[in-house]
């Protein structure tokens, strides 16, 4: 009992280590990256500027790939109410990826502060192209959905 709590012990201290790592190796990369280009560089670009675009890349690709058709059982049935709601979280989440487009576009190396840290124009750009794309893409799905229901409710 003794040497398991003694392993526990040791696997959370080396999980600490290894966050801590990360977050050193995070902060120097950025700066070896601002030093060595001469592009200005903050840890939210480094971090969120790659991922928004594997996560376009991904989505694009899920898009291309043709699936399988889901079967019935799985669909969830919504109410027009309810499709109606998630409308207006998709067109609000497009108005802000569309004001993230246009920033990251008119000034892309424009650094944009806030209260937990600064990004790039660049960096607001892709995020706007992820926001703009998934948001379009659920708001077809929900049109198509209404319609469907609409048409079902005739």
């Amino acid at each position: 009992m003794q040497n398991q709590k003694r392993n526990d012990h040791l696997k959370m201290k080396w999980k600490s280590l290894k966050n801590i790592f990360t977050v050193i190796a995070v902060i120097f990369s950025t700066e070896a990256l601002s030093y060595f280009t001469g592009l200005p560089f903050t840890i939210i670009d480094v971090l969120l500027f790659p991922l928004s675009i594997i996560m376009i890349a991904l989505g694009v690709k899920s898009l291309l790939v043709r699936t399988e058709q889901t079967d019935e059982k799985y669909i969830i049935k919504r109410s027009l109410i309810s499709l109606c709601g998630h409308f207006v979280a998709g067109f609000l989440t497009l108005l802000l990826g569309l004001w993230s487009l246009y920033e990251g576009c008119t000034n892309p190396l424009a650094l944009y502060t806030g209260v937990k840290g600064a990004a790039h124009g660049y960096t607001l750009l892709s995020i706007g192209l992820l926001l703009s794309g998934y948001s379009v893409y659920i708001i077809l799905k929900l049109a198509l959905r209404t319609r469907e229901i609409r048409l079902i409710n005739r």
